[in-house]
């Protein structure tokens, strides 16, 4: 089979969770005599163009087109184009009715929008959507007020969105409901929009263009032929918010085992702690940093930070700040994903302080491979893979609690040992791309 996998950016130049997802089903395809190719953007060209521009190339024998996507249009329109680009549409056209493929595959539509899925549709090929986050629903992906309160989606009109979008910026103070309770404004703006009353604010209509993002990638997404949910927490937010129950299925990820070596006993007579990710807010480093600190120095313990300062470079300066002086955190930088394995070598336990539901890293599926114990956020996704087995769960944004569940596996004898090398509750890539194979088999 031809078949193309779309992602929203891709390696060699991006290297997060869905990317090496995408890489490995798709390197697990193509060993099997699969012809695969992947569709993505790439971020640094976008806004290069007055057009869509691409690059080709190739990727450890994947085919990759890649992306750049123009920033034109009005202010609306720019609004729309998140999820309904229709330059990005007419140009995926051309591409898959030049490449044909027999199944596509969506895992992201970041920057490539919602409108490419009736691209897809027209092809009369399996259309199957693995959504490794909330983009589907949520404007800012996470589900994450800018408050930090966590949300479970648009409400009945997606007023409450519009609380993300910081609308009342758009409007005249004149505008604006005369209410204290933002709630209730934010309620009001959205209906006044909808009703589309003559001698409006010309600022609604992007208020319309806002509200209406629900509504067009719930209908897009009610036409693929198959939702593969990485977890039940992603299966049913999904369906809460109005995407076809029949459609959903919960499909762990697989990930490449071949790498790792699961760590039988601890490393040395110090507990080295590990924190492995992106280092922005919503993955909660600062409460793992007041955590460690609240750990007694003769513990013995060290913090070890993989990733990369640069990307938000305001909270890493917060964070780089919090850590001071102190000689037992050690900033190490980021890792091309490959070495993976080695960086866990080099730790006794990793810790995934999100803030956000993170539906399912594949960091901790890694950990849990290399029989690295995992203390994590007590969020539903990521519960479904953590237990008393391999690992500890404490309260989200709560660093005493993370920093009680630390003293335990550093404090109580041979609990850190009992946890390490167990590596249960784990999907190889071949069963996933098993299960994705059979899926399009059986809609050709």
């Amino acid at each position: 089979m031809r078949i193309l996998l779309i992602v929203h950016q891709f390696l060699p130049k991006r290297s997060g969770g869905t990317e090496v997802l995408v890489r490995d089903t798709g390197l697990e395809m193509s060993s099997r005599g699969h012809e695969v190719h992947v569709l993505t953007t790439d971020p640094d060209a976008t806004g290069r163009s007055i057009s869509v521009s691409h690059e080709d190339y190739v990727y450890k024998g994947l085919g990759v087109h890649a992306l750049g996507v123009p920033k034109l249009g009005s202010p609306e329109e720019k609004i729309r184009d998140e999820y309904d680009d229709d330059l990005v549409a007419e140009h995926v056209r051309r591409y898959v009715h030049w490449l044909k493929p027999d199944a596509v595959h969506i895992f992201h539509l970041i920057r490539l929008s919602g409108s490419v899925i009736e691209v897809f549709r027209d092809l009369g090929v399996p259309v199957i959507f693995t959504p490794t986050d909330f983009w589907a629903i949520c404007v800012r992906v996470t589900l994450m007020k800018p408050s930090g309160e966590l949300s479970s989606g648009p409400d009945d009109i997606s007023s409450n969105c519009l609380e993300c979008r910081g609308v009342e910026r758009l409007l005249p103070p004149e505008e604006l409901p005369d209410t204290s309770d933002k709630k209730a404004m934010y309620r009001k703006i959205a209906e006044r929009a909808l009703e589309q009353s003559e001698g409006e604010h010309p600022s609604m209509s992007l208020v319309r263009a806002m509200l209406d993002r629900t509504r067009f990638l719930r209908e897009s997404i009610n036409t693929v032929d198959a939702i593969l949910a990485p977890t039940k927490l992603m299966r049913n937010t999904l369906i809460a918010n109005g995407v076809r129950p029949d459609l959903i299925s919960v499909s762990p990820y697989g990930i490449d085992i071949s790498s790792f070596n699961a760590a039988g006993s601890s490393r040395s007579e110090k507990v080295h702690i590990g924190y492995i990710g992106a280092i922005n807010r919503q993955k909660g480093l600062h409460v793992l940093l007041e955590a460690f600190k609240l750990l007694p120095r003769e513990a013995g313990a060290t913090l070890r930070i993989c990733g990369d300062l640069s990307t938000w470079p305001d909270y890493a300066k917060r964070v780089y700040g919090q850590a001071g002086n102190d000689s037992r955190i050690n900033f190490a930088g980021p890792f091309p994903n490959e070495q993976m394995a080695d960086e866990l070598a080099k730790i006794d336990v990793l810790v995934v302080p999100s803030l956000w539901y993170e539906n399912a890293p594949l960091v901790i599926q890694s950990a849990i491979a290399d029989g690295v114990p995992v203390v994590a956020s007590d969020h539903e996704g990521i519960a479904e893979t953590i237990d008393e087995t391999n690992g500890l769960l404490f309260k989200p944004g709560d660093p005493e609690d993370l920093t009680r569940q630390l003293k335990r596996l550093i404090m109580e004898p041979g609990f850190l040992a009992q946890l390490k090398g167990i590596t249960r509750n784990l999907r190889t890539v071949e069963d996933s791309v098993d299960e994705m194979l059979d899926l399009y088999k059986s809609r050709l």
